[in-house]
């Protein structure tokens, strides 16, 4: 099948790390992967102890303590995971992470960099040799922030923007359809679109025909944002934002009140001259008034 078919299956296997085997590859030898803070409690017979150490019963109708919520530990040797936001997402920080779920047909792999959420590496297109990555194997990635809370890993180091400065970033909040151009370079091209660098804190979705090569650059243009998922898509073209064409009783209104309108001629004719004024049907200039 296509890789996003089972690739949300692959990414909750990858978060719970709910198989043994799993587990203990992506765990140091001497370490546990998981651990639980509490522990299940067997039901008392009737007029026995409740609990133990002395508890007085405080498990319920049942007896039972529920198990909190499983906790995924940090890899080799690290004190806590760290945030998806916290990643250096510029791609230049060489991380060495564990592969944690390979897809099927060679579609990618999920690597643990010690992150909370595991970064996607994908297969680029053009590309004559591809890294084998195999499941618990460790490989050297960089990161760049697909969307917010979601890691890119590239094996190789990503293009970068030449001259691109050390400020901060542009961020999704400020972006608006239809701005631009900004310079941007490509720095993935697979299965799943094209993204590239354009200077904002995630990369672009890149909506365009055009068949571009890792590493060339060009000018976008914003298509839209989506705050709530924390991305955003970039076009080669300016979208033409339609503008609200006003309605007849609209320029009836001004015109009581006076109002001048600015146009452009688009025809002259014995009658007259038709005008564009941004509303739904043109006006006529007479020829005494031209």
């Amino acid at each position: 099948g296509k890789p996003e078919d089972y690739e949300e299956l692959s990414r909750q296997i990858a978060q719970e790390l709910a198989s043994e085997t799993v587990s203990s590859l992506l765990a140091d030898p001497a370490d546990e992967l998981f651990e639980t803070g509490g522990k299940k409690e067997q039901a008392s017979p009737p007029g026995g102890d409740h609990g133990h150490g002395g508890g007085g019963g405080g498990g319920g109708a049942s007896g039972v303590e529920e198990p909190s919520p499983l906790e995924l530990l940090p890899i080799d040797g690290a004190t806590a995971r760290v945030k998806a936001d916290a990643v250096d997402a510029t791609g230049l920080t060489r991380y060495v992470g564990r592969v944690c779920a390979v897809f099927a047909n060679g579609g990618g792999a999920l690597v643990d960099v010690n992150c909370e959420e595991p970064a996607r590496w994908l297969p680029e297109r053009g590309q004559e040799e591809q890294p084998r990555l195999t499941l618990g194997g460790r490989v050297g990635v960089f990161c760049a922030r697909e969307q917010r809370g979601q890691l890119r890993a590239f094996t190789e180091k990503p293009p970068g923007l030449i001259q691109r400065g050390t400020g901060e970033r542009m961020r999704l909040e400020d972006l608006h359809a239809g701005e631009g151009p900004f310079r941007a370079v490509v720095v993935s091209r697979t299965s799943a679109g094209v993204l590239v660098d354009f200077n904002c804190e995630v990369l672009g979705q890149l909506v365009s025909s055009r068949q571009l090569a890792r590493g060339e650059e060009l000018r976008v243009f914003i298509s839209g944002t989506d705050l709530a998922a924390g991305r955003c898509s970039v076009s080669t073209q300016k979208m033409e934002t339609k503008v609200q064409r006003m309605r007849l009783k609209e320029v009836s209104a001004a015109v009581a009140g006076c109002t001048p309108f600015q146009g452009t001629v688009k025809r002259v004719t014995q009658g007259g001259a038709i005008v564009d004024f941004n509303c739904e049907v043109p006006g006529l200039v007479g020829p005494l008034d031209i």
